[in-house]
């Protein structure tokens, strides 16, 4: 059993993060909001989650997106239509959006 539990261990990512949090760019907890929408919004499943994972990779389409964009703006307190997501736009791209769209960062 040992040997099954090894094998994907060792083929993780370097930038797989089991805590959203910690992430790299997840900043003020952009990143963490946007995983938080995924799983719970969404389903995805948090292993499927890293900065670096595109919003086409988790198989969103650009009408999921457009309500993860909603979702978001409603966590966060600001118009969700604001936050333009991309399919091609990794996840720690999209967390750089949406912080720059909360209102203490003064772009607003």
């Amino acid at each position: 059993m040992s040997e099954l539990v090894s094998a994907p261990v060792s083929a993780v990512s370097s930038d797989r993060v089991s805590d959203p949090a910690t992430a790299p760019g997840s900043g003020s907890g952009a990143y963490a909001e946007i995983c938080a929408v995924l799983t719970e919004t969404f389903g995805v499943e948090p292993d499927a989650l890293r900065p670096s994972t595109t919003f086409q990779e988790l198989d969103l389409d650009s009408l999921a997106l457009l309500e993860c964009a909603l979702v978001m703006g409603e966590r966060i307190g600001v118009s969700g239509g604001d936050a333009d997501l991309r399919p091609a736009m990794t996840l720690r791209e999209a967390s750089a959006v949406v912080e720059s769209l909360r209102p203490h960062s003064g772009n607003r």
